[in-house]
């Protein structure tokens, strides 16, 4: 059986720091070039005052520098992990006006975006942020 990181491309895309989505964020552009798939997980730590309530969006680009970024739908999971802890919620539709994040700490979050979902989103994109 292969191990996890022999099937998958884990890359950090935004470094934990406390409050981290209190303020307007992007993580870095992925390439899924030779990917179908990728999954981001949000998980919002330490959230003083309960501010990481911020707006997820998916960005598609033709490039890494985020050229011709135009943002697209997606779907999404939640999981309110400081009251369920592992329980997730269904797969959601997200327009490409994003969904807000809940106000407090220690939410997760997994955004999941086809390759395929990028490219009718933008002409020529393989990229995504």
């Amino acid at each position: 059986m292969p191990q996890f990181l022999e099937t998958h491309h884990v890359i950090n895309g935004l470094y934990p720091v406390a409050d981290a989505f209190a303020t307007s964020a992007t993580t870095d552009y992925v390439s899924l070039e030779n990917y179908r798939k990728v999954v981001f997980l949000i998980h919002t730590g330490d959230a003083t005052g309960g501010t990481a309530d911020g707006v997820v969006t998916v960005l598609a680009a033709t490039a890494a520098a985020g050229t011709g970024a135009t943002a697209i739908a997606f779907r999404y999971h939640v999981c309110l992990s400081s009251t369920t802890v592992d329980t997730w919620s269904a797969s959601t539709a997200a327009t490409s006006a994003g969904f807000a994040m809940t106000a407090g700490d220690n939410r997760m979050y997994i955004v999941e975006v086809n390759a395929e979902e990028v490219a009718a989103g933008l002409a020529n994109a393989d990229f995504v942020a």
